[in-house]
Parts: C-alpha cells; sequence; structure tokens
C-alpha cells in the first residue's frame, strides 16, 4: 500500500498512518457511530447516549487496529472523546475527497 493510500496524523505524542481505502463495513461503522453520537448530543437518553459512546470506542479501537505504527497504549488514553470525533471526521473527510 503506498502513502497515498494512506492518511497521516500527528498528534503531541504518536504520528500515525491509517489506511484511506477501509472496507464498506469500517466506514459504516465509523459513519453510524459519529450519528450515533451527533444523535446524543442533540438530546438522547442517558442509554442512547452510553450506547453511541460505546460504538464509538469500539469502531475506534477497530481502526486504530489498522494503524501504522500501532498504538502503544489503549485507544481510550490516545484520545480524549472530542478528538477521536475530529480525527474520525477528518478521515471521512478525506475518504470522501479521494472517492
Amino acid at each position: 500500500m503506498s502513502q497515498r493510500d494512506r492518511i497521516t496524523i500527528t498528534l503531541p505524542n504518536y504520528t500515525f498512518s491509517l489506511p484511506v481505502n477501509l472496507s464498506a463495513r469500517m466506514w459504516s461503522r465509523i459513519t453510524n457511530a459519529l450519528e450515533a453520537v451527533k444523535t446524543a448530543l442533540e438530546g438522547a437518553d442517558e442509554l442512547q447516549a452510553e450506547g453511541a459512546e460505546a460504538e464509538l470506542w469500539s469502531a475506534a479501537e477497530e481502526l486504530m487496529s489498522m494503524a501504522e505504527p500501532p498504538p502503544a497504549k489503549p485507544v481510550d488514553e490516545i484520545f480524549t472523546k472530542p478528538a477521536l470525533i475530529r480525527m474520525l471526521g477528518e478521515i471521512a473527510e478525506e475518504w470522501r475527497q479521494r472517492s
């Protein structure tokens, strides 16, 4: 896979790349997680909000399993929730631009 097929993300203590050409299932998970968080922020009940957050972190764990280099820490120790949402949004936007 060439560097063109990856997006590089730089955090204060970790720089990594992720594939842009993810499976349709993975894109669906990312999209659904972001939509669930948006709905929760717009006033969903507590149970929906908890489910949305769980889906967000689960999708992130799966996505970060594709990171090069792999993360040295669990995803919830690398990202805050807002930073994770921002990163997933940027990846989705990059995918839209390349499609």
